[in-house]
């Protein structure tokens, strides 16, 4: 999360621009920030830097090429069946190990909120991956979220951390129905350490941040001000999350 005591009262913080980047502003908000970013020389190198993480971070979960490459290989000369056939083949079980794998550590999460949430790391070496519940994530690691809604609503991405900081990753996004979204931008963790639930919220409206976080934080007193413990984040609303550990080795 966004440690509070690294924002600028000049300049806006690096959220503010990821979020500005995204669309995810309001107007007035939206428009003064932008309007800043526009004449600072250094918001304006920040915001190209966001931008390009953002777009190095996409084209590094984007499988199309893969996929492109798996039906060339299909569509190959006879003599190459064969190959094709046992890398196709190799595919399809390693997609069936870690499917079995996600369904066994985190069968209710995920099936009980009717949110498929999926967190994408990239790691201090550039290593991109999926996380799942239990993994131990470092400070100044990369993280993009993928959520499929099975029906149409509004977004909002939460963590929760172990300092009791609850940061909106994203909010108020419109979801369609089974069509799975990549949340523009990346957020970079913080130096807190210990738990941090990350909770992906869909309401069938679209419901303000604050009321959210204020839910959420009656919840995580209610669970002693462990994120680990906390069953729900919301009320009335779908939901599915996944709890990391941030470490500093």
């Amino acid at each position: 999360m966004i440690d509070p005591r690294l924002s600028d009262p000049v300049h806006p913080s690096r959220l503010v621009l990821e979020r500005l980047a995204a669309g995810e502003l309001l107007e007035g908000e939206r428009a003064a920030h932008a309007a800043h970013a526009a004449s600072c020389d250094r918001c304006r190198a920040r915001s190209a830097q966001i931008a390009g993480d953002a777009r190095d971070f996409a084209r590094d979960i984007d499988i199309a090429h893969d996929v492109a490459a798996i039906v060339a290989a299909a569509r190959a000369p006879r003599i190459r069946m064969l190959v094709a056939s046992a890398t196709a083949a190799l595919a399809c079980v390693a997609l069936v190990v870690v499917l079995a794998r996600r369904s066994e550590e985190v069968p209710i999460e995920r099936a009980k909120g009717q949110v498929s949430f999926e967190v994408i790391r990239r790691d201090l070496h550039g290593r991109v991956g999926d996380v799942e519940s239990g993994d131990r994530l470092r400070p100044d690691e990369a993280i993009r979220f993928r959520v499929t809604a099975h029906e149409p609503g509004y977004l909002t991405i939460l963590g929760i951390d172990a300092a009791r900081a609850i940061t909106p990753y994203a909010s108020t996004l419109a979801v369609s129905r089974e069509t799975p979204l990549l949340v523009a931008g990346s957020i970079i963790l913080d130096a807190t350490l210990g738990p941090e639930r990350i909770v992906a919220i869909v309401c069938d409206w679209p419901v303000p941040p604050a009321v959210l976080i204020a839910g959420a934080r009656s919840e995580l007193t209610r669970a002693g001000d462990d994120p680990r413990n906390i069953v729900r984040a919301s009320h009335g609303c779908r939901e599915s999350s996944i709890v990391i550990e941030k470490v500093a080795e």
